[in-house]
């Protein structure tokens, strides 16, 4: 990997320095379209360097700088956009992110309220049943129509009845 990065970086630099070197840059002057390459000047093909006046040369490489600067200054104003882009990009990213993450937690948040109302619910339930049978209980012994076998079932049925109140009772408040 790093020597394809090296290999890669070997040819940009290679060929940046090649274009800089050897590129030409084509100037409008007082109407004349000029060439310049390093320090020379052509027009249609032929070098004018020594036979333009130096405030002609002059005007033609401040012409030639100034398209150049604006050039530069226009590909920094992208870069800056570029990179604020991505900056922008990268804050979206973790807005949704966020937002996923607060999703998820009120999901758990809403099962566990969801248990919660089950576990009271169920608490509710056996406790109504306990309170139905023990009055049942209450009211055919109070008459006198239970025999000591049905006691004894009644006992067990309000006992078990109990613990099952009693089970609830506790996962209501563990949550």
């Amino acid at each position: 990997m790093t020597i394809r990065i090296f290999k890669f970086l070997a040819v940009f630099t290679l060929s940046a320095f090649l274009y800089n070197c050897g590129s030409s840059h084509n100037v409008v002057h007082d109407g004349s379209v000029y060439e310049v390459k390093g320090s020379k000047i052509y027009k249609a093909g032929n070098e004018v360097t020594e036979t333009l006046p130096e405030e002609t040369k002059s005007g033609i490489q401040e012409t030639l700088e100034t398209r150049l600067a604006l050039k530069a200054e226009e590909e920094k104003r992208q870069k800056e956009l570029e990179n604020r882009q991505k900056d922008q990009e990268k804050i979206q990213k973790k807005a949704e992110k966020r937002q996923k993450e607060l999703e998820k937690k009120q999901k758990e948040i809403e099962k566990e309220q969801e248990r919660r109302e089950d576990a009271r619910k169920a608490f509710i339930k056996a406790n109504d049943k306990l309170k139905k049978a023990q009055k049942k209980y209450d009211r055919l012994l109070e008459k006198g129509k239970l025999s000591p076998v049905d006691i004894e079932k009644w006992d067990e049925k309000i006992e078990k009845l109990q613990k099952e109140k009693d089970i609830a009772e506790e996962r209501y408040n563990s949550l």
